[in-house]
C-alpha cells in the first residue's frame, strides 16, 4: 500500500477480506477507521484527534491524501510530523482549568 500511496495514480487493490477492489485512499480510511473503532471500544469513547508521523521525505501532495483518507475514517488529524518523536511532543495538556485530553500517535512505520 506504500508503494502505491505514493504513487500519484490511482490503483485498485484487491481486498479479499472485503471481497471488493479498493483504491489507495479507500484501504487508507478503512485502516484509520479500524483504529478509530479499536480506541473507542478499549476506551469507551471516541477518539477526535490524531497526530500522524510521516517520513521527512513523504511529499506535500502524499501527505494530503494521508490525511484525506485519515478524516474519511473518522479521524481528524491535529497534526502531521516528520517524525515519531516530534508526534509525541505535539500530545501536551490543554491550558490550564481545562480537562487533560488524549491524543491518538499512529507512527505509519515507512522510516528506514
Amino acid at each position: 500500500v506504500k508503494s502505491r500511496l505514493l504513487n500519484v495514480n490511482i490503483v485498485n487493490i484487491n481486498v479479499p477480506l472485503l471481497d471488493k477492489d479498493l483504491t489507495v485512499q479507500e484501504l487508507s480510511s478503512h485502516f484509520f477507521r479500524n483504529i478509530h473503532n479499536q480506541i473507542k471500544q478499549q476506551v469507551g469513547k471516541a477518539v477526535r484527534d490524531c497526530v500522524v508521523s510521516v517520513p521527512k521525505t513523504l511529499d506535500e501532495s502524499v501527505r494530503k491524501r494521508l490525511v484525506e483518507a485519515a478524516q474519511a475514517g473518522g479521524m481528524r488529524i491535529k497534526a502531521c510530523l516528520d517524525d515519531s518523536v516530534c508526534a509525541l511532543m505535539a500530545h501536551r495538556q490543554d491550558e490550564a482549568g481545562q480537562a487533560l485530553t488524549r491524543t491518538l500517535v499512529v507512527d505509519i512505520g515507512w522510516g528506514k
